[in-house]
């Protein structure tokens, strides 16, 4: 249930953004960039949290990463370039398009991140360094 409502309240987030797009259109740059706040927030506390619980698993174990967290967060970045891509044609939302774009390199980034974390934690390369 808990995992439930971290993606809905990571999908609302990303309703509201959208709707900001659409709607407020000159506000939109500032409302991006806290946007990749939020965004980050919601994975890197994820990554964070497995790397955790792998260290505390025996060695050669590891806690999986939820990627259902990572498609989720995907899709809606793609939903929202397409939104962009619309609403450029009327308005000037270059900081917006900007800051969609890098957030799906944060994205890639933490899930490679979590995966060479979650290794490094669980001791998968035998200890070498």
């Amino acid at each position: 249930m808990v995992k439930f409502v971290k993606s809905l309240l990571f999908v609302l987030a990303s309703i509201v953004m959208s709707l900001c797009l659409i709607y407020l259109p000159n506000i939109s740059g500032p409302v991006s960039i806290t946007f990749i706040g939020v965004l980050s927030c919601y994975l890197g506390i994820d990554v964070a949290d497995t790397i955790i619980k792998s260290s505390a698993m025996e060695q050669g174990k590891f806690k999986d990463i939820h990627k259902h967290k990572y498609v989720i967060s995907l899709i809606c970045l793609v939903v929202m370039l397409f939104i962009c891509m619309y609403v450029k044609d009327k308005n000037d939302i270059t900081t917006a398009m900007t800051s969609i774009v890098s957030s799906v390199l944060i994205v890639i980034g933490i899930l490679l991140a979590g995966l060479e974390g979650n290794k490094i934690a669980a001791n998968i390369d035998g200890g070498k360094e």
